[in-house]
């Protein structure tokens, strides 16, 4: 799966882990990145391969801290609070609402954080 996810233009893998009783355990989902994004969260500019790797847990939630999402990703501070917003669990009408902004201009803002 990882090997599959670290190929330039792959889709996302996702593997769902359950517990004894069938229930969802943990959530793991891989992506491929790009140059670009290795380079922004401190790596050399390389060719091979790489893969972001994220666990969750259903039922917990961790907050996402826009700064971590600014110094990593290079987002404006509005996209970073969008984006931690949407990740906490918002709608984007929701985010847009508690940012004081616009949908159309959420929706700008969301556009950039996936560029």
């Amino acid at each position: 799966m990882l090997a599959d996810a670290a190929t330039p233009g792959a889709d996302p893998r996702a593997v769902i882990l359950r517990a004894a009783d069938g229930a969802v355990a943990l959530r793991l989902s891989a992506m491929p990145l790009t140059e670009a994004a290795r380079v922004r969260c401190g790596g050399q500019p390389s060719r091979a391969p790489a893969t972001a790797v994220f666990l969750n847990v259903p039922g917990r939630t961790g907050r996402v801290c826009p700064s971590v999402a600014i110094e990593l990703y290079g987002l404006t501070r509005t996209q970073a609070r969008l984006a931690a917003a949407l990740a906490d669990g918002a709608t984007l009408q929701e985010a847009a609402g508690t940012l004081g902004i616009g949908l159309g201009t959420a929706r700008t803002h969301l556009k950039a954080v996936f560029q």
